[in-house]
């Protein structure tokens, strides 16, 4: 029977497993090709750079953001010892900044908010090339209609000098203001993703998002008639939205590449991006010129606390960040206890068609990292759909902690001794009565600790859901270690409330415990007599 054939399940778990961790890596990568060129302008200069070759690089560590088109590019500059990857531009700061890397690649915009968290930190003069950024699009018939509408915006903004002045004002430090992003519009309501933490270009300021392409993409649906709907994710997520078709559009330094190109539709290019090698002063042999800037401990920890919390209200991203992370746990493990009873009594059933469903839905959900899980149902299940990441995030739980509840469900009722529901039976009990008042109660107090930990598994693990655009307690510490370039704490204070979270959750499962006992509960029942 293909029920008792199990092996023929485990390759086609792992098949499914690789196809679609290809499937989620095709968009984000990219090849050699113009306008990849070094920037031949002996004229530029910048007094805080290094004049040094890029070869001296040769043989060092370098580091890039995942999804960009950098180490394809430096492989023709640098002999590089390796190169490693990170998610976001702070993430690189904080690993070259604790000598993790030697040098990593990134451009010139973002100088003045590395510089000044880290005054070590400077950069090669000499430009490793540059790259031209643009919104990218679908390919399908409403993404070119949205991109020439877009272009046609953009060569509008060109032609009167505005979009010179919107770069002036965003690509360097300024008093910003938040762009008004409408909600509705006459024309409809357009799903746009985009990333916060790619400074200046796209950021979050007072809780909200901004930077040049926000100001853009603000600009043009108030123009049009469109109102827009914001998702938050990373590089990579925002190519896989757009060559999916999950978004109407995307940007926020996205640059251009031939295989993406080829995959996504380009807007006209408006900005061009030099990007260079950022290393540690004096790792080169120069001599490090710095003025001794060092805080104490106390300066640190209150600097930090000011700029992680108090700056800009950014405690307010962590108190939504708490709220969406307790939804997508609570209504996520109601859902898995939901598939749980379902599978369970298909267990218990057992029959074999029943069995089979569940044998390939448990090896499925017990075979395939979560991650992957929440990325095919966003994707591509409910590519189409108007669903939230949070809803998705939810059913994806439910999914996956399910096939574990349905094993502990069924487990913990087996173990019953079954003279106890026969002997109920003869004494003339029914069947559903004796279940939900002699084997039900023991199957749950023997089943407790594994439950209660499911759950806190299951809220821990919701740190992943930034992947899916969920802005989350995790994704928000990371937004604001994006604008801050402070590493201690966004990633203090997140780790010190899933704790209390957690703590929390085990101190009612004491308590629960302690109230179900046995030897409790027959104490209490001698003590209620005696009174």
């Amino acid at each position: 029977m293909f029920y008792r054939n199990r092996k023929f399940l485990r390759p086609v778990s792992i098949l499914l497993l690789v196809l679609t961790l290809l499937l989620c890596c095709v968009p984000v990568s990219a090849v050699e090709g113009p306008p990849y060129t070094i920037e031949e302008e002996s004229a530029r200069t910048d007094p805080n750079a290094l004049d040094l070759p890029l070869s001296a690089l040769d043989g060092k560590s370098l580091a890039f953001i995942t999804g960009t088109p950098y180490e394809n590019i430096v492989g023709g500059q640098v002999q590089a010892q390796d190169y490693s990857f990170y998610t976001t531009v702070s993430d690189l700061a904080l690993a070259l900044h604790e000598g993790k890397i030697d040098a990593y690649a990134n451009n010139t915009y973002q100088w003045p908010y590395i510089a000044a968290e880290y005054p070590e930190i400077t950069y090669f003069n000499q430009p490793l090339y540059y790259l031209e950024n643009g919104a990218i699009f679908p390919k399908n018939d409403e993404g070119i209609a949205l991109r020439d509408q877009f272009n046609e915006y953009l060569r509008r903004l060109t032609a009167d000098g505005t979009l010179d002045a919107l770069k002036g004002y965003w690509l360097q430090p300024n008093d910003w203001e938040v762009p008004t992003l409408p909600a509705t519009g006459e024309n409809g309501v357009l799903k746009f993703c985009t990333a916060s933490s790619m400074k200046p270009f796209s950021f979050m300021l007072n809780g909200q998002h901004a930077g040049l392409d926000i100001a853009l993409v603000a600009g043009f649906c108030q123009e049009y008639g469109y109102g827009i709907k914001v998702d938050d994710s990373d590089l990579s997520g925002m190519l896989s939205g757009i060559a999916t078709g999950k978004y109407d559009f995307a940007s926020g330094q996205i640059a251009w590449s031939q295989e993406r190109a080829d995959k996504v539709y380009y807007s006209d290019l408006y900005v061009t991006q030099y990007v260079v090698a950022y290393v540690r002063r004096g790792a080169f042999g120069e001599e490090a010129e710095m003025t001794d800037t060092k805080e104490t401990f106390f300066e640190k920890v209150a600097s930090g606390f000011k700029s992680t919390f108090i700056d800009q209200s950014r405690w307010k991203m962590i108190v939504k960040g708490i709220g969406l992370t307790a939804f997508i746990t609570v209504f996520g493990f109601l859902l898995a206890n939901i598939f749980g009873a379902l599978f369970c009594a298909m267990v218990l059933s057992g029959k074999k068609p029943l069995l089979v469903i569940y044998d390939i839905y448990s090896r499925l959900m017990q075979g395939t990292p979560i991650l992957v899980v929440l990325m095919i149902l966003y994707y591509v299940i409910f590519n189409n759909s108007d669903l939230s990441g949070a809803v998705v995030s939810i059913f994806g739980f439910g999914l996956s902690i399910g096939a574990y509840l349905a094993q502990l469900f069924a487990g913990s009722i087996k173990a019953i001794d079954v003279g106890q529901t026969e002997a109920a039976l003869m004494l003339g009990m029914k069947k559903s009565r004796a279940f939900l008042g002699i084997v039900l109660p023991q199957a749950i107090r023997s089943m407790l600790p594994a439950y209660f930990s499911q759950f806190i598994s299951l809220m821990k693990s919701t740190s992943i859901v930034g992947y899916i655009a969920v802005m989350d307690l995790t994704k928000a510490s990371d937004v604001i270690r994006s604008s801050t370039y402070e590493a201690f704490f966004p990633l203090l204070s997140s780790a010190a409330i899933y704790f209390l979270i957690s703590s929390l959750l085990l101190s009612l499962l004491k308590s629960l415990q302690k109230k179900l006992a046995p030897k409790r509960r027959k104490a209490t029942s001698k003590e209620e007599k005696d009174a």
